[in-house]
């Protein structure tokens, strides 16, 4: 029945994108939901205090690659968010990952929407990813953009070079001048399933009005799978909004249970939390912390049950004077891949 499922959704996606379907795409998809409750809705993706549904990024999405010649392939991505078919909203879809490219023994060019190079040298170090505990309530620079060139290299000795590019004509400011950009080196394995650790350096410069260096560090130890990063960010929109940004995380693995336990730290103000609360021209000063545990429990390879507590604490100075803020958010979310 899933197997049919998948056909049918699959037939779909072909009819509206034929292109991208000659190749015996792989249709995939993930749908995640999670029942939250934010005590003053800071937390919330909801923005709303109380009891929510939240959705954390669920979408279906086809993928496929075909032989050219040689050793190059074409390969390509379709992916549409589930936005808010699960709420009372008229917004169902948003976009995601969406990309036509080539890959060969001279690396990995696509051009479109994607993650970009800054982004992905995250690897798996942010344990509550994209739920509402993610990183992003607190440190910028993980974005998705449209209108760019994305470029891996082969690995040399295990280092990967990554570049990212937003054509100038697309940019958010018109009169921004061409090139903005973003580069990374990794090495070893951001999953630390094939290695025991994972290395990562990033700038990016005025990629999505941010301007950003950070260093990643993660590594398997007597079981327990540890990250760090640092970042420094300056927002090129607000020059009063920049500082340092760091994150450290653990994670307890053990049969079909993991136990997580993370901390964030910014003095930047360029996360989501500030953006949400402050008058961004006139802030001054800032600081926050965020703390999270959660526990997984992997009822099969597909799905995932989760628990997650979270406490936030802050504080920011802007042209309405000095303000503080917390939120204590504790979540229960099913994840199902398909």
């Amino acid at each position: 029945m899933m197997n049919l499922s998948k056909m049918i959704i699959a037939g779909g996606i072909c009819t509206l994108f034929p292109m991208v379907c000659q190749a015996s795409p792989e249709f995939y998809g993930r749908a995640w939901l999670g029942m939250s409750h934010s005590d003053t809705g800071v937390l919330s993706d909801r923005k709303d205090n109380g009891a929510n549904i939240e959705n954390y990024a669920s979408f279906i999405g086809i993928k496929g690659k075909e032989k050219l010649s040689g050793d190059i392939n074409i390969i390509y991505v379709v992916e549409f968010g589930n936005n808010g078919g699960y709420f009372n909203s008229s917004s169902l879809f948003k976009p995601r990952n969406t990309y036509l490219g080539v890959e060969s023994q001279f690396g990995t060019l696509v051009v479109g929407r994607n993650d970009t190079v800054f982004k992905k040298t995250e690897g798996k170090i942010d344990l509550f990813n994209i739920t509402s505990s993610d990183m992003a309530k607190l440190i910028a620079g993980n974005d998705r953009l449209g209108d760019t060139a994305t470029y891996y290299s082969p690995k040399w000795s295990g280092v990967q070079l990554g570049v990212s590019y937003q054509f100038a004509d697309n940019l958010p400011a018109k009169n921004d001048s061409a090139g903005n950009y973003a580069l990374s080196l990794t090495a070893g394995d951001a999953k630390l399933k094939q290695q025991a650790w994972y290395l990562a350096l990033a700038y990016a410069d005025n990629l999505n009005a941010l301007d950003a260096v950070r260093a990643v560090v993660g590594a398997r130890v007597a079981g327990a799978k540890l990250g760090f990063m640092y970042q420094h960010s300056e927002s090129q929109k607000y020059q009063n909004l920049k500082g340092n940004s760091m994150l450290a995380s653990m994670e307890i693995p053990w049969q079909q249970y993991s136990f997580k336990a993370q901390y964030l730290f910014d003095q930047s103000g360029n996360g989501k939390v500030v953006s949400n609360l402050a008058n961004k021209a006139s802030v001054t000063d800032t600081s926050s912390w965020q703390a999270s545990l959660g526990f997984d429990f992997r009822a099969s390879k597909q799905t995932t049950f989760s628990l997650i507590t979270t406490y936030l604490n802050g504080d920011f100075t802007d042209a309405a004077g000095y303000t503080e803020y917390d939120d204590q958010l504790v979540t229960l979310a099913m994840k199902h891949l398909f």
